[in-house]
């Protein structure tokens, strides 16, 4: 009788023991998505750039906003939004090399649009800069907010 028993208490305790595995294993299987929803963690995709046509960043410029132009120097020289200063996208969202004031809102821009500004918008939301928006369109928007406008008629500034 005695053998009996100490079958069914081994049977019980090997259950305990699997149902403790099983349990350890579902809890690893979750651990990524438990830490991808970590709300410290700073979305840096495209959809949380705040992207800005020429006329909203116009009225942003005048509210304080630091405008960053990442052209080249030449460019710059030739032309670039009111206040903007010049920066290299390597300095951008730099610990060490802290180019951008966090005090006001950064407007960045390139010349068209079409990824440089996007990639200092994102090392900047990842630094944590408080406000980040980009120019949609670059410069070339800014200097043609309409662009089905003949290029004769319109002015530098919107």
């Amino acid at each position: 009788m005695r053998d009996t028993y100490h079958t069914h208490d081994i049977y019980h305790t090997m259950t305990a023991i699997s149902r403790r595995s099983l349990t350890l294993f579902a809890l690893l299987l979750a651990l990524p998505v438990l830490s991808a929803c970590d709300s410290t963690q700073t979305n840096t995709s495209d959809a949380s750039i705040n992207r800005l046509l020429p006329g909203q960043a116009a009225a942003l410029i005048e509210g304080g906003a630091l405008p960053v132009d990442l052209r080249s120097a030449e460019a710059f020289a030739e032309g670039h939004l009111p206040n903007a200063i010049n920066a290299r996208l390597a300095l951008i969202g730099n610990p060490d090399n802290p180019v951008l004031p966090r005090d006001r809102p950064v407007l960045v821009y390139d010349a068209d649009g079409r990824g440089t500004a996007a990639a200092a918008a994102k090392k900047l939301i990842k630094a944590g800069h408080p406000a980040v928006h980009e120019l949609q369109g670059g410069y070339r928007a800014w200097l043609n907010p309409n662009p089905t406008a003949p290029p004769d008629v319109l002015d530098a500034t919107p």
